[in-house]
């Protein structure tokens, strides 16, 4: 059976040149190690052509790796983060909050009625819809440490790193007049057009367990409580261990 690997070229090169040298020179024929040499020159300049094929497929492979992965992050209807996404950057933003001692506010973003505009407009036209509302909420955010992501459905949860109570009200006020700004159309709301509603929660400090959830549950309530007193509207926690809003029980 034939040898398919690449290096069966230079084994019978090197088995040829160990004949000639072990060979009595006057049995050596006339031009031998001219050829020989001339063999080696074309598998070397073969073996470097593979070597830079490798390079290149392994470059490539590792590009296409970290898009594969970044692809993996983003929300496929919105064009934002996704849910995954967000896990880890709220574990990120917690631990360097608790590092340097300062506070994080979590604001989860709703858009009111939603299901209604589905019914009334389509699924399609809903999909817009949503990936128009994140655009408007990203545009809000300017500072390095804040995040937002397609937390579930029509919700949205953003992370606001080193931010108080007062600095995410004027966030959420942002957003909430950014999305209705848009003017999409929306005769199941009583405003007319799409609107959003925001829950705030804000910590100082957050505790050391970057996966408790406290503060999204506080920022959750938040948000039922706009939803409850007329929608298009923002309310505030001021954290998970404020007097207003104790920790859960156990």
């Amino acid at each position: 059976m034939a040898d398919d690997s690449i290096f069966s070229g230079e084994e019978d090169i090197v088995r040829d040149a160990e004949a000639l040298l072990e060979a009595n020179s006057t049995q050596v024929p006339s031009g031998a190690y001219g050829r020989l040499l001339d063999r080696y020159k074309r598998l070397f300049v073969q073996l470097q052509r593979i070597m830079r094929m490798a390079d290149r497929f392994q470059l490539e492979l590792a590009v296409t790796s970290q898009r594969l992965e970044e692809l993996s992050q983003i929300d496929v209807v919105t064009g934002i983060a996704n849910r995954r996404s967000f896990n880890t950057a709220y574990q990120r933003e917690w631990k360097k909050a608790r590092r340097d001692g300062l506070s994080m506010a979590v604001s989860m973003i709703d858009i009111d009625h939603f299901k209604r505009f589905n019914d009334l407009y389509g699924h399609l036209p809903g999909d817009v819809c949503l990936e128009r509302v994140a655009g408007a909420i990203d545009s809000c955010l300017k500072r390095p440490g804040d995040y937002v992501a397609r937390f579930g459905g029509e919700e949205f949860a953003a992370i606001l790193a080193n931010t108080d109570t007062a600095g995410a009200q004027v966030v959420a006020e942002k957003i909430l007049q950014a999305v209705a700004s848009l003017a999409i159309p929306h005769i199941g709301s009583s405003y007319g057009v799409v609107t959003v509603s925001v829950g705030i929660a804000v910590d100082m400090p957050p505790r050391d367990d970057p996966f408790d959830l406290t503060l999204l549950r506080a920022a959750d309530e938040a948000l039922y409580e706009a939803k409850s007193q007329g929608r298009h509207c923002a309310r505030v926690r001021l954290g998970p261990f404020s007097p207003r809003f104790p920790p859960p029980l156990q």
